[in-house]
């Protein structure tokens, strides 16, 4: 937590040295696709925060994913789990394989996240009620709303109106904003350049200032 704590006065420093308009909060997020990361040298790199990739489906946990959340924490960034959904498993079973390999969340730690892309069985009905299963259940064990991910196109074709509840981190690759009102996280590219990954990196934005992030790390059960 103080490692954290020191991470968030630095957020603090870049807020006013460069103001708000400029999304001064910034994070990655990765998986084992990123292979080993020199997670002393991301966090020279001012990035503010992390998600980690966790598990897959109901059997696939990343092999990535214990060694990047120990390292990204022990280098004080606020780090989120997330779990990439699969539509044709149900939503309970991937909740509960989820929140096993996870473990224990800590206040200074960012929402779990739902990671929702594509449709790989069912019905758009029938994933929006296993999804609703799975977010039900991970919100109980940790006592917050866990974020939903998606990228732009599929959540307006599948989601919106659906969990408007939920924070959302939208996926849109161009320099201009989203057109989805109401996003959290705006992962605006897959192509990042970071120092300490040697491959490409997915970037993203916190929509808002210092003290609206500073509340969100900060409501989590341990």
């Amino acid at each position: 937590m103080a490692l954290i704590k020191t991470a968030l006065l630095n957020i603090c420093l870049f807020t006013c040295l460069y103001g708000q308009e400029n999304f001064e909060i910034r994070g990655i997020d990765v998986s084992k696709w990123n292979q080993e990361i020199a997670w002393a040298q991301v966090a020279l790199e001012g990035y503010d925060f992390v998600f980690i990739r966790a598990t897959q489906g109901k059997k696939i946990i990343d092999s990535e994913f214990k060694t990047n959340w120990q390292n990204a924490h022990s280098e004080g960034m606020p780090s989120g789990a997330y779990h990439f959904y699969v539509t044709k498993r149900k939503g309970k079973a991937q909740a509960r394989k989820f929140m096993k390999v996870v473990g224990s969340y800590e206040s200074g730690d960012l929402p779990p996240v739902l990671d929702i892309e594509r449709m790989d069985g069912g019905t758009p009905e029938q994933m929006r009620k296993q999804m609703k299963k799975w977010l039900a259940l991970v919100e109980k064990k940790w006592g917050v709303k866990p974020i939903l991910y998606s990228g732009e196109l599929f959540y307006e074709k599948h989601l919106k109106g659906h969990f408007d509840e939920y924070k959302l981190w939208i996926a849109r690759y161009r320099k201009a904003l989203p057109n989805t009102e109401g996003w959290t996280f705006w992962q605006y590219s897959q192509k990042g350049r970071v120092a300490g990954i040697a491959t490409e990196t997915d970037l993203n934005y916190f929509c808002c200032d210092l003290e609206t992030f500073c509340r969100m790390i900060e409501t989590l059960n341990d």
